[in-house]
């Protein structure tokens, strides 16, 4: 079992906190009903085992090429790996369900009406370019791996809009509590949809509803994408002893950009015990 405690770091001066959260503060608990994109967001979710897409992938003639595969290199089914693993939500007391998902949940900080009108592409968009950047593995990992993912869309007015970055983790964590997977004293348990969200601002919106795709060669979609991100909030970071990443010595104050070609090696990377913040920036870990 991993638990997330917290980390030794350096000390040094940080932004100070959203003076916001002292006149409105977050409440300890909320109970937000997300609304799901995906594959996985299917009520009758049907999913393959591990050893059933390995089977697969020895048996079809088709796969031959793929029977070469250098298996523990593979990104798509090294994610699936930690997927099963952690099908079994549980905290240190007890099991709170069973969850053969993975995804992040995406909070909402614009209302405007033209901004909630886009948030449905914006997601299906965000949703295909996470699919289309698991296509360098065998197919029968990444329709797997497409058939699990969802993304969980947060939105609240009242709570969220215009909400800073210290506000959407405060928001973050309360949801966190109310499914008792973040405890008294601060220890989350993984998957690492529990590590970290996304944010959806208005140009984040804009820039997702109006993504295009380019057909055929896989690296040339990766380079367009280059500039195109998700802002990404840290539900373990906490100031100031959390200030820098370790490794590099650069100043981190737990937010991120995530480019797209990057979610699924998040994912995989922060339930397989890497901080946030040792990712710092993503950018420069996928590009």
């Amino acid at each position: 079992m991993t638990t997330r405690g917290r980390p030794p770091g350096l000390v040094r001066p940080t932004t100070p906190p959203d003076p916001t959260l002292n006149a409105c503060p977050v409440p300890s608990y909320r109970n937000f009903v997300p609304l799901s994109f995906g594959q996985g967001a299917a009520s009758e979710l049907t999913v393959r085992s591990l050893q059933e897409l390995d089977t697969l992938l020895g048996a079809d003639p088709q796969n031959t090429d793929d029977q070469f595969h250098l298996k523990e290199f593979d990104t798509v089914r090294n994610l699936l790996e930690q997927v099963e693993r952690h099908e079994q939500l549980h905290n240190e007391d007890e099991v709170l369900g069973r969850d053969p998902t993975w995804g992040f949940y995406v909070f909402v900080t614009d209302y405007s009406p033209t901004n909630i009108e886009n948030i449905p592409r914006a997601m299906e968009n965000l949703v295909k370019a996470v699919e289309r950047s698991a296509r360098d593995s065998p197919r029968v990992y990444m329709d797997e791996a497409s058939r699990r993912f969802k993304v969980d869309v947060v939105e609240d007015k009242e709570a969220l809009s215009g909400a800073s970055d210290d506000r959407v983790r405060e928001e973050f964590r309360a949801h966190l509590r109310t499914t008792r997977l973040l405890d008294s004293v601060g220890c989350i348990w993984p998957p690492a949809r529990n590590m970290a969200c996304f944010v959806l601002d208005r140009s984040t919106t804009s820039m997702l509803a109006n993504l295009s795709f380019i057909d055929g060669n896989q690296m040339d979609e990766y380079k367009a994408f280059e500039g195109k991100s998700i802002k990404v909030v840290d539900s373990l970071w906490e100031r100031p002893h959390m200030n820098t990443s370790p490794d590099r010595g650069v100043p981190y104050r737990g937010v991120d950009h995530c480019p797209l070609y990057f979610i699924l090696s998040l994912y995989l990377r922060l339930t397989k015990n890497t901080h946030m913040r040792d990712l710092y920036p993503m950018h420069d870990m996928c590009y």
